[in-house]
């Protein structure tokens, strides 16, 4: 039926909460608005909406549209203007209205869970309503609600279906307080409801176990299943190994099919706690009853497998998960105290997880793959500290010698995991051709993170695998590979066969790698002789590419070997398929970062350094590539010149990498000399593009090895850079703006930028600061400087101009203060003119803009510090306009700026007091301000960390009087010190900018911030506190964006640890991450 169309008037009473509420109509409003076809009706009703949600007395109208309103629309904005007035305007409200709210909210909640049939039928509605209970709750309880936890149980056992409910509420409980608390509540706030809720711990615990005995509704144990599982998260462990627990859910519920599940999360959670001696003898009795459990669910004799079953049925894969997870977890606690007594049922729930690593599904994959890290790994460790010899004899034994008692144990198990790490085994980063789900060969495009991540897990694995028995992880890997090169192959076997071989680099000793990669490589250059077919060759050479890229140390002993390689990369590069000729090239650099020391020497019984073949060969061997490989060719082989020690030759073997590309460049401008015009052709002005980025990319690898290159072409870079800017100001003169937008010159543009992206990686290769200063930077500045300043239109400004100046002045340091003020005046006016205007256009100028500030504000600060007060003042407020931005990497570099800035004012005060004060009195304060503008709004949350960092700054300095001079005039007031006015400051602009927090609110928070015991952890946990009571962060996301600085410490020495662990097991380091070995 239609809705009757709404009125005006309508919205304008519903709006009056002064009259009595229409739900007829407000129903007919909500109704309309989602349905309604009319796109300009329905933004206008969605206004009111939001209007209406938004008044601050529209909580008032909840209980009429709750118990009048028969539309759940209606019911679930109600209830969302429920939820938001608890979160964010509770202690607002007087108590009298707060009762009445809890007063209305509960009965209703026992009204609708009280019966089966609106149970069932308002499940979602009672959910919200649970949701806005526990809200509640965490704003009055324990105490305004001290008697909440035992009026709930004792309601609870009177009626199943309240009951159940009941539960729900538990578990939201726990669930908010212990998992999702650091999100919404202040710490203090949070470990008090913690306390609280531990102390009624005992009752509720009781509560789960008289309704897990005495329960007969299926849906209720369930539900008390769920609920008990959040609370054994963290509950005491007395309540776990001193009752009956683990008897009823091992043997009781287990037993039951359709609660098995639950069960099992429960036993998860269990297997993950830390058990006292005694109760040692429990676990193992509930670890073997889980195991004959699981038997008579998923017997392991019969023909289906757990993939198969899985497969059939989504409730038997979240039992399968659940039974994964707890056989995973309780082994990672407790596999020692199984291992005697109770064998068989380990290898059978190790049975268990290797079938499960063959279902396919993410989830249960990634359980079993970090199970079988962990495993290796564990039964690594347990036979080095068994053997107790030196790591660096353990590691270079053939092999591990008779097996300990323990690996003999588990050798069937290890046997199966090594096929399962081949069968399974992820693609490595490095490959670039694979085979799709179609079965055809492709170029990947891109890049997965998981199986990236999974492919490292599993290397790993196999590492700690060959470790603990070399020979058995190359005979199971040559028998793959045999089966795969004996003529009946799969393409997806061959190359997951060849990944893990990649993996176990470096893990075995030079000896047996040397024989297991000689057979591996012959094999594979065999079977690429032997194959037809493009696709096939393909994914062949692909294969071989990985391999030997995975084996630098070899090929570093192994010259001929070496160069066969590298020859047979040269062949690659002009195989036309897909990604072959990408992974060739990339191949090649790879080797050559571990092994240009011997491509550029002389070896025995050469005629010439292989490099110089190379070199000579180079036309040929990039004849079939494209523009970006050839480049990458380039720079491979910079990166083996610069190996070379002696001036002389290095100097030569330039020349001779740039001898056709010099050849071209200087034909093109010997034909500019006759023919001008030359240069106004689009295809020469791309073709001297490409000769420039390839300079650029050899450039990056020679470093300051390239001077000699950059000497013959300097002059001409000079010329073509004011040719094309003149060339350019042609084109604007004749076709206009429009101009800008044509082919010929964005061309001309290309080249212009393309100089300055060379002479950037120039500078920051040079290693001379005074030959860059002399010999590269002056004679061109003001050539650049007065293209920039000029040119007539912001989309001729080249941004990297910016970017070759913060290079200089980062490269060079305080030797670049002379250049400073014809910088600033060429660049800093114009630029803030382009970006000024909004967020969002010319983001290469802001970015190159603000590197360029930063770089001067580090290195020449007191140049910038004596500028003229206007100059100045426009600094300050490009570097407020900076930390404005809502795009995160621009926001970033002007905090950054701001904290640098007020760090050297501080630093420098001694020495330049007159400008030190001068900063304090004109811009001080305006950064404070700025920056708590920032840190309490909602568009910046990303920039927490180094706002808060900037606030830390600020007030320790303030507290323990470093300032030279005060940071307010006379005109502010009369105040005895900057410590004084800033805190009077901080308390006025708080309190007017927040009502709703009260004088002792705002005067704490103010006081904490000028606490300088405070360690800067603490500081950042304070200013969260403060975001957290104003209501500025009500979001869970928006909360964890503040913990960023903590995640970032955290994954830093997460990190540093593993590498540390890495650098301990030989093989474990990425190849492109271990030190060179003789």
């Amino acid at each position: 039926m239609a809705s009757a169309p709404v009125t005006e008037a309508q919205l304008h009473e519903l709006l009056d909460f002064n009259s009595q509420f229409n739900v007829q109509v407000f129903d007919n409003v909500v109704e309309t608005m989602y349905s309604a076809r009319d796109e300009q009706q329905r933004k206008m009703l969605q206004s009111f909406l939001t209007t209406f949600q938004e008044h601050p007395a529209s909580w008032t109208r909840v209980d009429t549209i709750l118990q009048s309103s028969p539309n759940p629309k209606s019911k679930f904005l109600a209830l969302q203007i429920l939820s938001d007035t608890i979160q964010h305007k509770w202690r607002a409200l007087p108590m009298e209205q707060r009762e009445a709210i809890k007063g209305f909210l509960v009965p209703i909640i026992i009204r609708f869970s009280s019966d089966e049939a609106s149970m069932a039928r308002e499940k979602m509605y009672i959910g919200k309503l649970n949701v806005c209970l526990v809200q509640i709750l965490k704003q009055d309880w324990p105490q305004n609600w001290k008697g909440f936890i035992p009026q709930l149980i004792e309601s609870g056992q009177s009626n199943e279906i309240l009951c159940e409910n009941n539960m729900n509420i538990l578990r939201l409980l726990s669930e908010e307080i212990f998992d999702f608390g650091s999100d919404q509540m202040t710490s203090s706030k949070m470990e008090h409801l913690k306390r609280n809720l531990t102390e009624e711990l005992g009752l509720i615990f009781q509560f789960c176990e008289f309704v897990l005995q005495n329960a007969t509704r299926p849906s209720l144990q369930r539900a008390t299943l769920q609920c008990l599982q959040r609370y054994l998260t963290w509950i005491d462990t007395r309540y776990i190994f001193d009752t009956a627990l683990l008897e009823m859910l091992c043997i009781r519920f287990l037993g039951i099919q359709s609660l098995g599940t639950e069960t099992m999360k429960c036993l998860s959670e269990v297997s993950s706690v830390d058990a006292p001696e005694s109760s040692i003898p429990k676990l193992q009795q509930a670890f073997a009853s889980v195991v004959n459990q699981v038997k008579s669910y998923l017997p392991q004799d019969r023909s289906v497998t757990l993939a198969q079953v899985c497969d059939a049925d989504d409730r038997a894969a979240e039992f399968v998960r659940m039974m994964v997870l707890f056989f995973t977890s309780f082994f990672r606690k407790y596999i020692r105290h199984v291992e005697t007594g109770f064998q068989q049922q380990v290898l059978e729930a190790l049975k268990y997880v290797v079938q499960a690593t063959l279902v396919d599904e993410d989830e249960i994959l990634g359980i079993c793959l970090d199970f079988w890290n962990w495993f290796a790994e564990h039964l690594f460790q347990d036979n080095l500290t068994q053997r107790k010899p030196s790591v660096a004899q353990l590691l270079l034994s053939s092999d591990q010698g008779s097996d300990s008692a323990r690996l003999a144990f588990y050798g069937d198990v290890l046997q199966e995991v090594r096929s399962l790490m081949i069968l399974r085994m992820a693609k490595p980063e490095e490959v670039l051709v694979v085979v799709d789900p179609n079965g055809d060969v492709v170029r990947e495009h891109l890049k997965d993170v998981e199986e990236l991540a999974r492919h490292r897990m599993m290397a790993d694995t196999m590492v700690y695998l060959t470790h603990l028995s070399n020979a058995k992880t190359q005979q199971i890997l040559l028998d793959n590979l045999d089966q795969q090169t004996g003529g009946d192959w799969s393409k997806q076997s061959l190359c997951q066969v060849c990944w893990a071989i990649g993996c176990i680099s470096g893990a075995m000793p030079r000896t047996e790698e040397k024989k297991f990669l000689v057979h591996v490589i012959k094999e594979l250059l065999t079977m690429c002789e032997h194959t037809r077919g493009k696709p096939n060759k393909a994914i062949i050479a692909s294969n071989i590419m990985y391999v030997v890229g995975q084996y630098p140390r070899f090929m570093r002993q192994h010259w001929r070997f070496l160069k066969t390689v590298i020859n047979k990369l040269f062949e690659f590069m002009h195989e036309s398929h897909p990604g072959v000729q990408d992974m060739a090239v990339e191949t090649f650099n790879k080797i050559a970062q571990k092994c240009a020391q011997e491509i550029v020497k002389l070896q025995e019984a050469e005629q010439q350094p292989f490099i110089s073949e190379i070199l000579t060969r180079l036309p040929k061997e990039t004849s079939d590539l494209e523009s970006h490989q050839v480049n990458l060719f380039y720079e491979t082989c910079g990166l083996i010149i610069a190996h070379e020690n002696n001036r002389s030759t290095q100097a030569s073997l330039v020349q001779a990498m740039f001898s056709g590309l010099n050849s071209i460049w200087s034909g093109i401008l010997k034909s500019a000399i006759t023919n001008p015009a030359v240069l106004e052709d689009f295809n020469t002005a791309r073709q001297l593009t490409r000769i420039l980025v390839t300079n650029t990319k050899a450039c990056d690898s020679l470093k300051a090895v390239y001077l000699p290159q950059l000497a013959a072409l300097y002059e001409e870079l000079q010329q073509l850079y004011r040719v094309y800017s003149e060339l350019i100001q042609k084109q604007m003169q004749m076709k206009g703006p429009i101009a800008i937008r044509t082919s010929e010159v964005v061309s001309f543009k290309s080249v212009k930028s393309q100089i300055l992206r060379l002479l950037s990686s120039v500078v920051k290769g040079a290693d001379d600061v005074m030959r860059i200063m002399g010999s590269i930077v002056s004679p061109i500045l003001d050539t650049l400087l007065a293209d920039y300043l000029t040119a007539p239109d912001p989309d001729l400004k080249d941004p990297e101009l910016l970017q070759f100046l913060a290079a200089t002045i980062n490269k060079c340091g305080k030797e670049a203060s002379p250049l400073i003020s014809r910088i600033f005046d060429s660049t800093f006016g114009c630029t803030t003119d382009i970006i000024k205007n909004n967020f969002e256009d010319f983001p290469d100028h802001r970015i190159g803009f603000y590197k360029l500030l930063e770089a001067i504000n580090s290195h020449c600060f007191q140049v910038l510090i004596n500028i003229p007060t206007e100059g100045f003042s426009m600094v300050i407020n490009a570097v407020v306009w900076a930390f404005r931005h809502t795009e995160r990497s621009v926001a970033e570099l002007g905090l950054k700026i701001a904290y640098s800035m007020l760090d050297n004012v501080i630093m420098l005060q001694a020495v330049a007091p007159q400008q030190s004060a001068s900063f304090y009195s004109n811009h001080f304060m305006q950064l404070v301000i700025e920056v708590l503008t920032v840190l309490t709004d909602t568009l910046h949350k990303p920039g927490f960390a180094n706002q808060a960092a900037i606030l830390r700054l600020v007030t320790r300095a303030v507290a323990s009087n470093q300032l030279n001079a005060p940071i307010y005039s006379s005109s502010d007031g009369q105040f005895n010190s900057n410590f004084e006015y800033l805190v009077a400051i901080l308390n006025q602009r708080l309190s007017a900018a927040f009502p709703n927090l009260n004088a002792d609110q705002v005067r704490t928070f103010v006081q904490g911030l000028f606490d300088v015991s405070l360690s800067d952890e603490q500081f950042r946990t304070l200013l969260r506190d403060f975001l957290v009571q104003m209501k500025e962060f009500g979001g869970a996301d928006d909360v964890k964006e503040m913990y960023g600085a903590e995640k970032q410490l955290q994954n830093e020495a997460s990190q540093a640890e593993d590498m540390a662990k890495r650098s301990q097991v030989a093989g474990l380091l990425p190849v492109m991450k271990r030190e060179d070995e003789a």
